[in-house]
């Protein structure tokens, strides 16, 4: 795929994050993908973490900036990596990270699993003192 335009923003409150339905549309034949996905943006140490939890991507550097552009640039790998597959092992992929394929639109996949009821990471061990920014990030034309 190569260089996905992407965009990850604040969201504007609580309620707009905890209610944002994590999705993503695969046009193979086009070899185009549109998504919106959830990202969680924390110090660890020196460090700064932009994890994407529903693919298990992260990415880290010693300032935010850099730590979104290695998630963006680890994004965009797995993408160019996931259409070199048949639809049935992409349905596979996806699936065996909790991603469910809609009955409807059959190309679009929706998760909800890697967050609680308020909002909070699950299987993330953090001190509890852990600040975390919650953040969507999302393609743009």
């Amino acid at each position: 795929m190569g260089n996905i335009n992407l965009d990850i923003v604040n969201a504007t409150s609580d309620e707009e994050f905890e209610n944002h339905i994590e999705k993503i549309i695969i046009f193979k034949s086009k070899k185009r993908i549109r998504f919106s996905l959830k990202v969680f943006v924390l110090k660890d140490g020196e460090y700064w973490v932009s994890y994407i939890p529903s693919l298990s991507i992260s990415g880290y550097g010693k300032n935010k900036d850099d730590a979104h552009s290695m998630a963006k640039e680890s994004l965009d790998d797995y993408f160019t990596n996931l259409f070199d597959l048949s639809m049935e092992r992409i349905d596979k992929e996806l699936s065996s990270q909790n991603w469910s394929k809609r009955r409807i639109n059959n190309k679009e996949y929706s998760n909800t699993a890697h967050v609680d009821e308020q909002g909070v990471l699950r299987n993330l061990d953090l001190p509890e003192d852990t600040v975390i920014e919650r953040m969507l990030i999302e393609q743009v034309a």
